[in-house]
């Protein structure tokens, strides 16, 4: 699914901070990719938790398998705040927010 942004009922601080947002995710894919190759999906499953999916082509041999691992686990544990607001925002535009999480 692709994300994006009806600003018709946004305040102009909140689009700010999600432009912001999506530029910091944009440097984490690229700077991913730098560091061990291959390909990055983030993607969510029904439930709108968010998964990271790597994979590379059969040639790729720079294709880092148990660097990709680590690089997951660390953007996982340092871009914590940004992945639970990347969440959020998908359940909401979604309609997956249940009450309780409100």
């Amino acid at each position: 699914m692709r994300l994006g942004l009806d600003t018709s009922s946004y305040s102009m601080g909140y689009i700010q901070s999600w432009l912001k947002d999506k530029d910091e995710l944009k440097i984490m894919c690229v700077l991913f990719t730098e560091d061990v190759g291959g390909v990055l999906e983030l993607v969510f499953d029904e439930e709108g938790k968010l998964e990271f999916r790597a994979s590379c082509d059969e040639g790729d041999l720079l294709y880092d398998d148990i660097g990709c691992g680590l690089k997951i686990r660390e953007l996982q544990r340092t871009k914590e705040d940004l992945l639970s607001a990347l969440e959020l925002y998908y359940k909401v535009m979604t309609g997956q927010l249940d009450e309780d999480e409100e």
